[in-house]
Formats: C-alpha cells, structure tokens, sequence
C-alpha cells in the first residue's frame, strides 16, 4: 500500500503488518510546496516480512514528485513476487538484492524520458523485518540521501539512530548527501552516502523513518536554541567544532524524538506527533510568509523559528505476521460465529433460552466467555430479564437467578473467578444489559 493522492497530505496505517505512516507539507498556503507534496512511502507485507520505503524528492514541483513516486513503487514491486523470498535465504542475499533495487528505482526514475535531464532526484531509505533463520528478527535495510532510520527498543526503552551521520560529509546544509536520478556524470546517481543496515530487533520494537522535514525541526539551532540555552559552554553554533556540532544537535534530537515515542506510544500516534511538531514549529515562519509572498524566507530562527519542507514518518511495529494472519482469520471465523447465533437470540428463537439447559444458549455463553467476561456478563443478564419477565414474581427472581448461575458456573468453571460474580442485579440493571448487550450483537 502507499499514498493514493500524491498532491496532499495523508495518514494511513496498515495495522495488520504493524506500519503506519503520516505525510504533508508545512509551506505557505497558495506556494508551489503547499500544493504538489514530493515525499512518498510505500509498503507490503509478503509472508511474514514487511517491505516499506520513503522516498524525499529532491527539491520540489513535479519532477522530484515524480522520482519520489516512481522509486517508491520500483521498490516494493521489487519483493512483489513470492519466488523472490524463496531466493532471500540470508542477509547477505537480502543485502545484494538491496543494492540491486536501488539500480532499479535509479532506472525507474529516467524511463522515458526524452533527455536524462528530464527526470527528477530523489532521496531514499527502506528495507524489510524478516524473521532470521535463528528464530530472531531483523530490519536489513539501505539508504541514500538524508532520510533517517531510528531503532526502538520496546524492553529497555533506548533509541538509536541507526542512520547517526548520514549527512556529515555533506558540501552544505542543502546537500542531502547523495541521491538516485541523473544528477553526476552522464545521468548516474550520486551515491556518496549509500549505506546499508542490519539492525536486530525483537516483536514490539520500533522502526522509524523520518524525512529531513520532520527531523530539522527536531534540530535545536531551527528551533531557536543557542548552544548556552542548552547548558553547553558555547555563546553560538559557528563556536562547535564540525564534532561537537554533530554530537549536541544530535543529542538534541534524540531526547525530542525519544520524548514523543515515550509519551504516544502507539505507532501512529508517534507518526502524527513528530510531524504535527514541524506544522507547530513552523506555524509563525509560514504565517509571515503568507502576508509577504514576495519577500524572502526568515531565517532568523530565534524570532521565525522550524524549516519549512514536505515532511514524512513512518513507524512500523515488529510483529510476528503469521500470528497476525491466524488470528485474523479466527476474528473472521468469531464474527460470523456471533452473527449466527446472535440472528438467533434476536430471532423467533428466545423461548429456547428460557431454558437453564438450552444448548444454544450454552454454546452462545460459552463463545462469549472466551472473547470478553463483560459480554458475558450481558447476556447473564438477558437471560435473568427474559426469566424475570416471564416470571413476573419478584420473589422467585432470586432463586431463578440463582438456578441460572448456578448452570453457568458449572458449565464453564473458568468463570467461577469473574470479580462481578457475586454481585446483585436489579431489574433496571438487567434492563440496561439487554440493550447493551443488543447493540454489540448489532
């Protein structure tokens, strides 16, 4: 799966493979970056290995959207076809198949054009989790440009930027390090800083993946800050040496990102937050540049503070997909299961759970009862309102309640420690549980 509409901003997730992704903008309303968005992600899961990829087109307008698209679906469709996992035997065939596929989207980019020159640039960063031949997991993946990879480790909470320095060697804050597309030489891609990761991973671990839109503004000199604002002994940024500057921006950036990871939690709630961090950063540069279209960028970032860019993150949760695809098909199985006996119990069938030994309403209870001890609990109680309506004597409502658990709780002893047992139900109670208990056969 990826983005549909490549002109706006979007949220999808595929909760089923464990990735979610949030794309936008944050340029001036009306300017060429608010409209034509140049980031694009991609997806698949195949087996039990997940495929995803960003891709940062390079500049904006509709070239670099174009590359960004075109190297994002060459991607994926690389690991489309089943036969190639069969071939993906160990890392170091996933690692060789990698490389290839960059050659491929650099490919992808330039198919027909008239001149070379024609086609867009792009950056990248993707790869698969695969589970390992020795029952672990791993994320194998490759990148070239300045799109960043994090690692977070669910059962010690500490992140990792896997990709730390892919940009170092750059000339100067616009050179992205490298890039796929003619852009060198005869039309080849800059391939400077193409990198290649293998990052073990355990289920429940994080991958994320940020464009520079989003991780700029988790920058502190773009967020205002001076070196001495953050205790450092250093009046300005010019005062760091090129390794101090990389370790205190990059500690920066790390505590922000691991706060927002820390504090959402769920994947796309992370993905949201970091880019909902650069629309917020932004917002007094973009507004200002609105009511002056025709004057420059501020870059006073202490007054105008965040960079404005397309900005993309992608989160994709380590999970183990052939549970996933089991349990999915038992969730089918149980809602059909439900739907069948539930058309019963709303049907012209109530008269057969009048009866304590009912074997439809015995089956029905004991379905329930593995799913969720609350819908048990209602239908406990529909069948008290079906018995108290029928009764219609108060004084025999508690020994009929009492014959009804009583079968119950012999018919299902896993129940007999249900917290709610003891408890007295009134007939407004029973009531209320009918029509609960209604709406979720519903």
């Amino acid at each position: 799966w990826g983005p549909q509409v490549p002109d706006t901003g979007m949220s999808v997730a595929h909760k089923e493979a464990g990735v979610v992704c949030v794309s936008t903008g944050t340029y001036p309303e009306g300017s060429q970056g608010a409209t034509i968005l140049c980031d694009h992600f991609r997806a698949n899961a195949i087996g039990n290995r997940v495929v995803a990829v960003v891709c940062d087109g390079c500049s904006w307008g509709a070239r670099s959207r174009e590359a960004a698209l075109r190297a994002s679906k060459a991607f994926v469709d690389q690991f489309r076809k089943s036969e190639i996992h069969s071939q993906l035997r160990d890392t170091c065939a996933v690692k060789k198949f990698l490389r290839t596929t960059i050659d491929v989207c650099h490919e992808a980019i330039k198919e027909g054009k008239e001149s070379l020159w024609e086609a867009g640039t792009t950056t990248l960063c993707g790869g698969m989790v695969s589970k390992l031949k020795n029952g672990g997991w791993a994320y194998i993946g490759i990148s070239v440009g300045d799109c960043k990879l994090f690692h977070f480790v669910r059962e010690t909470g500490h992140l990792r930027d896997v990709s730390f320095g892919n940009r170092a060697d750059a000339d100067d804050p616009s050179d992205c390090g490298g890039r796929i597309g003619p852009f060198i030489g005869q039309g080849d891609p800059d391939l400077r800083n193409l990198r290649h990761y293998f990052v073990p991973v355990e289920e429940g671990d994080l991958i994320i993946i940020v464009t520079d839109g989003v991780y700029d503004n988790l920058d502190p000199l773009h967020d205002g800050l001076t070196p001495s604002s953050l205790g450092y002994d250093y009046q300005g940024w010019n005062n760091l040496d090129a390794r101090q500057d990389i370790i205190v921006r990059g500690k920066f950036l790390h505590d922000k990102m691991l706060k927002f990871i820390t504090e959402e939690k769920k994947p796309m709630k992370i993905a949201t937050a970091l880019v909902e961090n650069t629309r917020l950063l932004t917002n007094k540069t973009r507004s200002w540049m609105e009511a002056h279209p025709n004057s420059p960028e501020p870059k006073n970032y202490e007054e105008y503070p965040g960079k404005m860019d397309h900005c993309t993150a992608m989160v994709i949760k380590v999970k183990n997909l052939e549970q996933t695809v089991n349990a999915s098909s038992e969730n089918i199985k149980n809602k059909e299961r439900r739907k069948t006996i539930g058309s019963k119990l709303r049907g012209g069938n109530k008269k057969k759970f009048m009866e304590p030994e009912s074997e439809t309403f015995l089956e029905f209870l004991e379905f329930l009862s593995t799913e969720s001890p609350t819908h048990y609990h209602c239908l406990c109680c529909y069948r008290d309102f079906l018995v108290l309506e029928k009764l219609k004597e108060p004084k025999s409502y508690k020994e009929h309640s009492d014959k009804l658990y009583a079968t119950y709780f012999t018919t299902v002893p896993a129940l007999q420690q249900l917290p709610w047992k003891d408890k007295e139900l009134s007939s407004s109670n029973v009531k209320a549980a009918k029509v609960e208990l209604l709406k979720e056969l519903t």
